[in-house]
């Protein structure tokens, strides 16, 4: 499994702050902006490939986690050998939504409930705010992503109510929550200017439930002499 949390550690205590953004008073008359305490940082893959020959394959199951991850990458390369990644077991994102769901969540983000078109917090009856929410991609402002603002689906819930009708908690009736989407699950990369040939190859399963997720990506506009081929048997 590979995810792309981090976590903010308080100084003073060395604990680790929970939440996605703390919102003082002066962020809130928008005179400041809320201090990130947890984050998301992207990048990482179960396997990559920056040789002249060679292959990875996956036969059992790749779990991803978070934003701007992949499973197996295919780095440009200046050879003329073939160069290849196989997914013929799972690469998918389910472990976001039976995982992470403790006191700190995925990079702080919990799984907020849906409750009747309005987000509430685990645990609470308390609507969430968009900033607590939410976290940052802390990428450069010239990168494609920078800037991407992350949350997770929510799951369904409904209240519990006492005798006389007052609001006691919520009880989540649909656990469908906890995607935060941006994965990727073969891919192939620009690194040196690349020749050769590079295969990618699914004859597994590649399963995603978040948003902005790809199967297959190419992505190297630094190697227009290098032949990719993508082979989709299976999804």
């Amino acid at each position: 499994m590979v995810d792309s949390s981090g976590y903010r550690i308080d100084e003073g205590t060395g604990n680790v702050i929970a939440g996605a953004h703390t919102s003082t008073a002066a962020a809130v008359a928008g005179k400041a902006a809320p201090t990130q305490r947890a984050f998301l940082e992207g990048g990482s893959r179960i396997g990559s490939l920056n040789t002249d020959a060679g292959i990875i394959t996956n036969n059992n199951h790749v779990s991803l986690a978070g934003p701007l991850v992949a499973g197996l990458e295919i780095q440009s390369f200046a050879g003329t050998g073939t160069r290849e990644v196989k997914n013929s077991g799972t690469i998918s994102d389910t472990v976001e939504n039976t995982s992470y769901r403790g006191a700190y969540g995925l990079g702080g983000l919990m799984v907020p409930i849906n409750v009747g078109g309005r987000l509430y917090k685990p645990g609470t009856i308390q609507e969430y705010d968009s900033a607590d929410m939410t976290a940052t991609i802390p990428f450069t402002t010239n990168s494609e992503i920078a800037n991407v603002e992350i949350t997770r689906t929510s799951d369904v819930g409904e209240f519990e109510k006492d005798d006389n009708g007052n609001i006691t908690g919520i009880k989540i009736t649909n656990y469908s929550g906890g995607y935060t989407g941006y994965k990727i699950g073969l891919i192939f990369t620009a690194d040196k200017v690349g020749t050769g040939t590079n295969n990618l190859t699914n004859d597994g399963i590649i399963e995603f439930h978040g948003h902005h997720s790809i199967g297959i990506q190419v992505d190297a506009d630094n190697s227009p002499n290098a032949v990719v081929n993508a082979v989709k048997q299976y999804w």
